[in-house]
């Protein structure tokens, strides 16, 4: 076959049988980089590393081994990721399960996931974390309108305006209400609510200026 040595050729070719040898394949690639104004990965998307991806819409719904790197106006990641995933966007919204930590800013931000296997870190203007999600790390979520249903493992930690809790706080559960400059009468933007729903079953602390709005039981706390 031209342009073909075997391995006893001269060592003039030995270099280019070298770089044959060791040059990988582009369908084994450890990362996959992929960009455009709307960007659609299907379910069919076979991915063996980490994925980078960019554009004004991003919808991922195929699984990724690795960590998950994405950034767009419009971000939606159905499938599952065995790594850690990365997102930056106007609306970002996160349903399949991350084995990793989930690292996550935005304007509106939803996770649905059925799992977070690590760490969640959001900061946001609406943040909402689903009913069917279940974060085994800790959680630190800071943003104006925040809405937590799920179950919690570990310690979680939040900051924000208006916060309604409705989960399962297995750990301790911090919270800062307000903190935010607000022209005119900040106390009246500063909301806690607490469903009926809510179970918490360790240390629970509040921090905040204005009046509690409660439904149902709240465990231990205290306001300074």
């Amino acid at each position: 076959m031209a342009g073909c040595r075997p391995l006893g050729a001269p060592s003039h070719g030995s270099r280019s049988l070298v770089w044959r040898r060791y040059r990988s394949p582009r369908s084994t690639l450890a990362s996959a980089f992929r960009s455009g104004e709307i960007v659609e990965i299907p379910e069919t998307e076979v991915v063996t590393g980490d994925f980078y991806v960019a554009g004004n819409e991003v919808t991922v719904h195929c699984d990724i081994p690795g960590d998950l790197f994405v950034a767009a106006n419009k971000v939606i990641v159905t499938g599952d990721v065995g790594g850690a995933v990365y997102a930056a966007g106007n609306e970002v919204t996160v349903s399949g399960s991350v084995q990793g930590t989930v690292r996550v800013t935005g304007n509106r931000i939803a996770v649905d996931s059925q799992q977070v296997g690590r760490d969640l870190f959001a900061a946001g203007n609406e943040i909402a974390i689903s009913d069917s999600t279940t974060i085994e790390g800790g959680s630190y979520v800071a943003g104006n309108q925040l809405t937590l249903a799920g179950t919690y493992t570990g310690t979680v930690r939040l900051a924000g305006q208006r916060i309604k809790l409705g989960g399962h706080f297995q750990s301790p559960l911090h919270v800062e209400v307000g903190g935010m400059e607000v022209p005119g009468d900040a106390s009246k933007f500063e909301e806690l609510t607490v469903e009926a729903s809510a179970k918490i079953d360790d240390e629970f602390t509040v921090h905040g200026r204005s009046p509690l709005v409660e439904e149902g039981r709240r465990s231990r706390s205290s306001r300074s």
